[in-house]
């Protein structure tokens, strides 16, 4: 499967919630691709003993989805939503150098601080030479997207809940309600940057942006408005009957397993339990 292909399903993030996406996902013969962020190795040393169960589980959880045949792509970041017709039809992403590489870098470029004026240029092109042979960017075209990392991070999303916001407030609203999301011209194209700004403004807590999006509790779809999905796009989160039953890693595994399970069925009805993003 080329990485700048078609899968059938992305998930952004490889922890428990990601790793139970890829694997629900795997298992209803979908073409899986992981983007992970850190680099892909099983032992992380110095582990406190309560975490240990946790780290355990995501392990496992890792290892079962690679041989159920998903693809993991180490050391990438997503940073687009490609959308179409309103419709979540891809994801940009990055693929970011190596610790290595960015040691490498690193030392170079302090070697070029203390260097004479004639040395200092070659290994500032070192440096950035070595920078460039391991950052990359690339897209890959998908039905569905699932985000499983902290909502903190999920201004990226931005143009895709954006339309559907849009979509929503061309239906009727409800009396005496007021959409926070920001208004632009319905017949010119969706104002990227602007929106991405916007959904990434705030200081680390709920932004407005994230206050009106939700998570489906039986599909694990992105609700915008209370009600509207966001087509395409689903979220690896607990959600309140979860964390009632099993405030644990399981809970996340089992969120993971309903997002990775509902990205694969499009079908699915949405709207029926809502919890807020946060």
């Amino acid at each position: 499967m080329a990485l700048d292909g078609h899968v059938d399903v992305v998930v952004v993030g490889f922890g428990v919630a990601g790793a139970a996406a890829a694997l629900a996902a795997a298992h209803a013969d979908a073409r899986v691709l992981v983007l992970d962020q850190d680099p892909l190795t099983e032992r992380r040393p110095g582990i406190p003993r309560p975490e240990r169960p946790r780290e355990m589980l995501r392990a496992g959880l890792r290892a079962a989805a690679r041989e159920a045949g998903v693809e993991v792509r180490p050391h990438a970041r997503a940073h687009e939503l490609l959308v179409v017709g309103g419709e979540v039809c891809g994801l940009g992403y990055a693929t970011l150098p190596s610790r290595a590489a960015a040691l490498g870098h690193r030392i170079l470029r302090r070697m070029g601080e203390r260097a004479t004026t004639r040395v200092r240029p070659v290994l500032a092109r070192a440096a950035e030479a070595v920078w460039e042979a391991g950052f990359s960017v690339a897209e890959v075209d998908c039905s569905s997207v699932v985000l499983a990392m902290d909502s903190r991070h999920w201004e990226f999303v931005g143009p895709a809940t954006w339309s559907a916001a849009h979509t929503a407030r061309a239906e009727a609203a409800a009396p005496g309600t007021r959409s926070r999301w920001p208004e632009f011209p319905a017949d010119g194209p969706t104002p990227e940057l602007a929106v991405r700004a916007w959904c990434a403004h705030g200081d680390g807590s709920l932004t407005e942006v994230q206050s009106e999006l939700g998570v489906d509790e039986e599909t694990g779809a992105i609700l915008v408005g209370g009600h509207l999905p966001v087509p395409g796009l689903y979220a690896a989160v607990r959600t309140c009957r979860a964390d009632a039953a099993d405030p644990g890693a399981h809970a996340v595994m089992t969120a993971g397993r309903r997002a990775g399970s509902g990205a694969v069925n499009t079908d699915g009805r949405y709207g029926t339990r809502i919890r807020a993003v946060g």
